[in-house]
């Protein structure tokens, strides 16, 4: 992609520097474009139309920008992204500062970096710190917003800061929440011709089941072995997914067998047009085309003048939920104790109802119960929260775009076959 990386980088620059004094930061003004050690821009996310940028300058000081604002900033001594365990104990000091004051100098700091909508730092952050260090104190505290809309799962944050009670220095700053973005550079910044629209790959028909790491003997035996089951899926899940389900009803254009992790998988796309995907001995999910649970740039996509942004929603995200948790329980007959499903699920995204546009989805999963202490310790442990169900609802029609079986107990030895894996077997 062709971008003007030089009027970029100076309008970045430009607008870093004027972070400084705010921040406190000892480099002087103008900042040296000598000094910046690495600099990085691209679109800020797959499919955008605005630039996201990161900047490394002398001294260690990094800042990431996007949506028309330095969004992040950290120094060398953020207890929050200390990636060496052997650093910590230079960062141990005295607290000079309570954690009132300093939550009221990032409050300030937000001010005089331009900011003026801050009612989301009305309501009471989490906080952690000073922190205990085997009788040693790290001099920080962290405070942490989450979305006050709740789309997000409650361990999340969309602002966080590090400030120093030693010395009353901001550390670390990240800012995701909607009320700090602007409008962001536009991929077109600085040229002075206009983009012109990319030319899209010719897509590639395929008509044949696509097969990798198994024979296609294998394969075709796998397809019909699992059929029945999908067809007593497709009638407890309800419609479109309750069709007959033949052989000669899948898209085998859009379908394959392969292995993964050891493991077989068939991807079959169904005649409603759902995919059906069957992994570990069993149906594992079914998705429908427009899922966006994996979509690239929900953001991005949100700001579209489309239809299906501007419908209005009929489906709160407690009546999202309990539909999907009557289907697993009154249908399927999960239980749902060891599910988790007798707890409230978590969203990674939910829509306002009176939003005038954007996507229209409820994302949520049910998931283990966890303290704070055990979260804490599983994120440090970079270990992946255990997950039982995700589902995507629409909340304009209430149709069920995907539905994941995560949890390990469901999973089912590989069916026993007359047909070897491998030809060669």
């Amino acid at each position: 992609m062709d971008i003007a990386t030089n009027a970029v980088f100076a309008a970045i620059l430009l607008d870093i520097a004027a972070a400084v004094n705010p921040l406190e930061l000892p480099l002087g003004v103008p900042l040296d474009p000598a000094k910046v050690r690495y600099f990085h821009v691209g679109p800020d996310s797959a499919g955008s139309d605005r630039l996201s940028s990161v900047l490394f300058y002398e001294g260690g000081y990094k800042f990431w920008h996007a949506w028309g604002i330095m969004h992040g900033f950290e120094t060398t001594n953020a207890y929050t992204t200390l990636q060496d365990p052997r650093q910590i104990y230079r960062l141990v000091g005295k607290v000079y500062y309570s954690e009132a004051e300093c939550l009221a100098k990032f409050k300030s700091t937000m001010g005089a970096l331009g900011h003026t909508n801050l009612s989301i730092l009305d309501h009471p952050p989490r906080v952690r710190g000073p922190i205990d260090l085997e009788g040693k104190v790290v001099p920080r505290y962290i405070f942490e917003w989450p979305d006050p809309q709740g789309r997000l799962q409650d361990w999340m944050s969309v602002v966080r800061v590090e400030v120093n009670a030693t010395t009353l220095r901001i550390e670390f700053l990240e800012l995701l929440a909607e009320d700090f973005k602007r409008e962001g550079l536009p991929l077109t910044y600085g040229k002075t011709d206009p983009l012109a629209p990319p030319t899209p790959a010719p897509k590639v028909v395929r008509t044949e089941l696509e097969v990798a790491d198994v024979s296609r003997d294998y394969a075709m035996a796998l397809i019909r072995h699992i059929l029945p089951q999908i067809e007593e899926f497709g009638r407890k899940f309800g419609p479109p997914l309750n069709l007959p389900m033949r052989e000669a009803d899948i898209v085998m254009g859009e379908s394959k067998v392969c292995l993964q992790n050891g493991r077989i998988l068939a991807s079959l796309r169904h005649p409603s047009g759902y995919q059906v995907i069957y992994y570990k001995g069993r149906i594992a999910t079914v998705n429908t085309e427009d899922v966006y649970s994996n979509h690239g740039s929900w953001e991005e996509h949100g700001r579209l003048d489309i239809e299906e942004n501007r419908d209005p929603m009929r489906f709160t995200r407690e009546q999202a939920t309990e539909k999907v948790r009557r289907l697993l329980v009154d249908r399927f007959g999960l239980p749902e104790k060891p599910l988790y499903l007798d707890t409230k699920p978590q969203f990674y995204y939910a829509p306002r109802l009176d939003a005038a546009k954007g996507v229209r989805r409820y994302v949520f999963c049910w998931s283990k119960p966890e303290t704070k202490e055990e979260r804490e310790n599983r994120l440090i442990q970079n270990r992946m929260a255990d997950i039982s169900i995700l589902a995507e609802v629409d909340a304009v029609s209430g149709t069920i775009k995907l539905l994941s079986f995560m949890h390990p107990s469901l999973n089912r030895p590989e069916p026993v076959l007359e047909v070897p894996v491998n030809a060669r077997e």
